[in-house]
């Protein structure tokens, strides 16, 4: 969404260099950003090479958002114009290009301290054994880089798990991270 995409250019600001930087993805994240908040966001000029995909009505009718946008970036693209490199992790191969591994199980050892960014944009709660998926999470991330969660704290029927921001206090802080924000979003 809109906060999201603020989010990703602030993040990157403050991660140094010009090279794309890493970022891993726990599934597919689609863009659901209505397609005017790319130019606010990002510049006219940045949004005007935005990919638009051409599946977007059926993925806007999988996430229950047909008739409230039009379209939707093709996530690979934007991130791209963001100054990131995505990779996405997955159970199965869903889009085709996915690194394959189930989160519920340690994490293969080539992927530990490769990814400046590691964003969860709703694949956490849906973890049975969370504890090993939010674990690899901080496992895949470098020194100085940052994990991003977006997880429900009150939805009736999604997932395993509703998460208190408490969880993410406690398992950070316990393991050498440092909290930058705690947002709730309605």
């Amino acid at each position: 969404d809109l906060t999201t995409l603020k989010l990703w250019m602030r993040l990157r600001q403050r991660l140094p260099g010009d090279e794309p930087r890493r970022l891993l993805a726990l599934g597919y994240p689609d863009a659901l950003v209505a397609p005017e908040n790319y130019a606010r966001v990002l510049g006219a000029e940045t949004a005007a090479r935005l990919r638009w995909r051409d599946d977007s009505d059926s993925v806007l009718r999988w996430h229950g958002l047909h008739g409230k946008l039009d379209r939707i970036v093709d996530s690979v693209s934007l991130f791209t114009l963001c100054g990131y490199k995505l990779d996405c992790i997955d159970i199965s191969a869903a889009r085709g290009d996915e690194i394959i591994a189930d989160m519920n199980q340690p994490l293969p050892r080539e992927l530990e301290g490769k990814f400046d960014v590691v964003y969860d944009g709703g694949t956490l709660e849906h973890c049975f054994n969370i504890a090993q998926a939010i674990k690899n999470m901080a496992l895949a991330c470098k020194v100085g880089g940052f994990c991003v969660n977006i997880n429900p704290l009150n939805v009736y029927n999604h997932g395993f798990y509703n998460l208190s921001p408490t969880f993410y206090t406690d398992f950070y802080g316990c393991n050498g991270f440092k909290m930058l924000d705690l947002v709730m979003l309605s």
